[in-house]
């Protein structure tokens, strides 16, 4: 394993007190069980990144004694999300969890909370919407700390390909945190930013194409999730293995098994599970907890629930890869 790698978790956790400061707060104590049904809806919803959703919303189940549902479009379309939006809207959940995929979602949280339905987010907030409650990485430090990642990794000297998903308003936080990063070192210079559109061949023909209009690129920084396996392929089909480094996100079985054999460098993984499982833990709070900031918080129109929900982020490397292969 590469000497520079060591203690980037270290680095994570120093980078997240920096950035995320008094912002962030602790998860509140789970709230006595009121039950109900809480459902999540996204896009993309086969992926294996909401695998780990999957296990917090069943941990969710058997802790707080409610029901769960998990529901949206398999592909990347908004329109069909907002569809899923307003059709689990019409089923009358306890509370819906969604993950901020973009302000195009704004309207729909407006209506599910007019509609007396709390709305956590997840992933990306916000606030202008109403939401009851946020559960989530902060996308800025997490870009950030792959930045500090690639300079300990490569030195003052690197070209950069990024592919990302500029769509995204999380992936357009992780990319300024990633630019914030390594701006201060001249030597290290983004030369290629690849669309990936969320989809996986459409990522691995971009690589390609850039790999060949940049042949100076010697590390490749993923944004997304699709992105760090499309840029392995891309890179072995390319016969650059060994020579171009990749550094990816989330912790599919992919890019788990990238890391492991030495193809991705470091992953960064977000907790899914742990965004879940907090998001029904506060929607439960507001709605049979005990605790109150004011006489009456409903009168004085406040919430006692955290502003944010700092979920964290975790680098994954060679040393600890092993540690992240799902069971079962």
């Amino acid at each position: 394993m590469n000497k520079k790698l060591i203690g980037i978790a270290t680095s994570f956790a120093m980078v997240s007190a920096l950035l995320l400061g008094s912002s962030a707060h602790s998860a509140s104590a789970a709230p006595k069980v009121c039950g109900g049904t809480y459902e999540y809806v996204t896009m993309l919803s086969s992926i294996d990144y909401f695998t780990d959703a999957k296990n917090g919303l069943k941990a969710a189940e058997k802790d707080f004694g409610v029901k769960t549902k998990f529901s949206g479009p398999t592909e990347n379309d908004i329109n069909g999300l907002l569809q899923s939006i307003d059709q689990a809207i019409a089923r009358k959940p306890a509370g819906l969890i969604l993950l901020g995929w973009g302000t195009a979602l704004i309207p729909s949280i407006k209506k599910a909370q007019a509609a007396g339905i709390p709305v956590a987010l997840v992933n990306t907030d916000f606030p202008e919407s109403g939401r009851a409650a946020f559960v989530g990485a902060n996308n800025t430090a997490w870009g950030f700390t792959m930045g500090l990642t690639i300079k300990a990794a490569v030195g003052a000297t690197s070209n950069i390909m990024v592919v990302r998903d500029p769509g995204l308003s999380n992936v357009a936080e992780r990319f300024a945190g990633l630019k914030s990063a390594i701006s201060t070192v001249p030597g290290l210079k983004i030369v290629a930013d690849v669309n990936d559109g969320s989809d996986t061949a459409k990522a691995t023909q971009a690589v390609t194409a850039a790999l060949l209009a940049h042949p100076e690129v010697n590390t490749v920084v993923a944004l997304t999730g699709v992105g760090g396996p499309a840029a392995v392929t891309a890179i072995r089909e390319a016969g650059l293995t060994g020579k171009v480094k990749v550094f990816a996100v989330n912790r599919d079985a992919a890019i788990i098994k990238g890391v492991a054999d030495g193809s991705i460098t470091a992953a960064f993984a977000e907790h899914p599970q742990v965004e879940a499982y907090q998001s029904i833990s506060m929607l439960q709070q507001q709605k049979c907890g005990s605790l109150n900031i004011s006489n009456n918080d409903k009168i004085a129109k406040i919430s006692s629930l955290p502003n944010g929900v700092d979920a964290g982020v975790t680098a994954i490397t060679k040393a600890n890869a092993s540690q992240f292969i799902r069971k079962g």
